[in-house]
Order: C-alpha cells, then structure tokens, then sequence
C-alpha cells in the first residue's frame, strides 16, 4: 500500500494514464483533492463532457458501471471514470466488482473513493493489486503545522508560531474546517502578510473551551489531581482529539521556551505569544529536562495513534495525562494530592 507515500497534503502525483487509484480515509478534503489532481492531470477541460464519468457507487447500478470502466475514450486519449463512496456499495456487488478487477486493469483511469474499506475485504486487495492507495487520514499533530503554513502560503500570507499552535488546537475540526478559518483570518488581516495568535482569537477561529487552557497548564506545572480533574469535565463535551491538540501545543511552545533562554521577551518573541504567557512557559519549563522532550514527544505520537485507532479515545487521552504529569525527570511538587 503506498498511503505513507502520499503527500500530507493529499494531492496524488499526476497520471495521465490508464490505471486504478483509490483515495480512502476520513480526511475528505484530501480525497477530494487527490481526485481533482488526477482528473485534471488526465483531461483538459473540453474533453470532460465525453471522457469524464462521476458516479455514486450506491446509486449507479453494477452493470452500468462496469460498462463505463469498459468503454474506450471519444474523441480523445483517455476516459476517467470516477466512482464515489466505494464503501457505500452492497457487499455482492462489491464481490463482483472485485472479480472484474482480478481479471485485469480497465482501459480507463479509474478513481475510487472511500471513507473506509475493509482493508482485509477482497475488494481492497484486488484495489491493492492492480492500482495504488492514497490514504487521506486525519493529519497527525506533526504533520498539521505544515499543512497549516502551506495553506496560509497559497493564501499570501505567513503565520506566526504561535497563530499555527492556536489553529492547530483545532484540528479535530478537520481540514475543511481550517481552510475556510484560514480564508476568514486573510480576508480579516487585509493587506497585512502576517496573521497572530491575537488574530486568530479576534476572529473567533477558536473557540475552544477556556479549560483546555487550563488543563494545558496543568499539564505544563506536572500537577496530576488538577490535570486529570479538568480533563473528566473537559470530555464531558469535547472530542479527544482538539484536547490532544491543545497538549501538543503546549509542549511544542515550552520546547521553544528552552531554545529561547530565559528571557521573557525572548520566549515571547520565539513562541508568538503574549509576555504573559510568555512567563508561565518559563516556569512551567524548569519542571523539564531538555532530554524529556523525545519521550514526550512519543507519547503524544502513541496517543494520536490510539484515539483516531482504538474503541476507547477517552482512556487513551486520560492515560496521556497521567504520563505526562508523572513521567521522566519530575521535578518538584507536582500538586498530585
């Protein structure tokens, strides 16, 4: 399966050819990315009305779409057909259409799309086996940043770090989401090249829950009653994955903290942030080692993994809190009683 391969970005690699790709994840803004990259990469525009198919996989009846798959290009050097919501489609027909993959490639480029597939299903396998997978998950809260700076990029404008950590909090809103934030924050900022924190907050991008802040911070000064206390009222409304988010970006900000030194203004200049909370990353900083950070880093990794894969996201994120409050080079009273 190439998914690893696949941009974060989700755009697939131009291939004007005969060939079978699925896009397949949650991630729906990056399926539809993918797809509008090979289709226009296949066919200029006054082809499309006799060489482009688009059809509903649970609405388009199984002969009639197999007929399409088989039918050679009008006019032209290449027919798409492009197949939606594989996923969607009842399991014989499913079968069927693995049968017809089995026997061969179709002369056509073929573009599949899913939210899931069974990826030990035969459909996927045959998929797998005469065409390439581009997965389109939800991007990890490494990858985030960057798509985050791309998109301001293409937008004409540049993000401060502490703007893309506030966007980035957010994430569990998905890409589609952030893009139309983004587009909120250029129009905001006008001529301006650079978007803040402060903008970010005055355009309401993130609304997020004053505790998520304060669960961050409690994380930060390691008191462990504290942390796992907001973190039960915090789940009583909100995904894991934006609280994921928020501790990330607290961790990424205090490793600025220590790259900065130990002035305010430094810190604040460094993580985009306000000399207040400037202050409150130098104190919570001392309370970690800088050989810390690698571990912590893994664990936020593993978290990430275990929320969007596992049936239990509340005790993955409850089980973080703990190991971050409690874990190597603990310094001083960390408030657990």
């Amino acid at each position: 399966m190439t998914g690893s391969g696949t941009p974060p970005t989700g755009r697939a690699a131009p291939s004007p050819a005969p060939g079978v790709h699925l896009f397949v994840g949650e991630e729906d803004l990056l399926v539809e990315e993918g797809v509008r990259a090979l289709v226009d990469a296949a066919l200029p525009p006054d082809e499309r009305a006799l060489n482009l198919d688009v059809l509903e996989a649970a609405e388009t009846p199984l002969p009639d779409l197999l007929a399409r798959l088989d039918t050679l290009p009008f006019f032209g050097a290449l027919r798409v057909v492009v197949v939606r919501d594989l996923d969607a489609m009842p399991l014989d027909a499913q079968r069927t259409l693995a049968d017809y993959l089995e026997r061969g490639t179709p002369p056509v480029l073929a573009i599949f799309t899913a939210r899931a597939l069974d990826r030990g299903g035969r459909l996927f396998r045959a998929l797998q086996a005469v065409g390439r997978i581009h997965a389109c998950d939800p991007l990890t809260w490494r990858e985030l940043p960057a798509w985050l700076r791309s998109e301001a990029a293409r937008l004409g404008k540049r993000l401060t770090p502490g703007a893309v950590e506030a966007l980035a909090a957010g994430a569990g809103a998905g890409l589609r989401a952030l893009r139309l934030e983004l587009e909120k924050l250029a129009a905001y900022v006008d001529a301006r090249a650079q978007i803040t924190e402060e903008d970010v907050r005055a355009v309401g991008a993130l609304e997020s829950d004053p505790r998520l802040f304060a669960l961050a911070d409690a994380i930060g000064e390691r008191h462990v009653g504290r942390a796992t206390q907001l973190l039960q009222s915090i789940l009583a409304r909100e995904h894991p994955l934006p609280v994921l988010g928020m501790i990330a970006r607290q961790f990424r900000l205090l490793v600025r903290a220590r790259e900065a030194g130990r002035s305010q203004a430094a810190v604040a200049r460094a993580a985009g942030v306000t000399p207040y909370v400037a202050g409150k990353l130098l104190r919570q900083v001392t309370r970690y080692r800088a050989e810390d950070f690698p571990a912590i880093f893994a664990l936020l990794e593993e978290a990430d993994r275990a929320i969007k894969s596992t049936g239990q996201p509340e005790l993955a994120l409850e089980t973080l809190v703990v190991q971050l409050c409690a874990g190597p080079g603990r310094r001083g009273d960390t408030g657990a009683g």
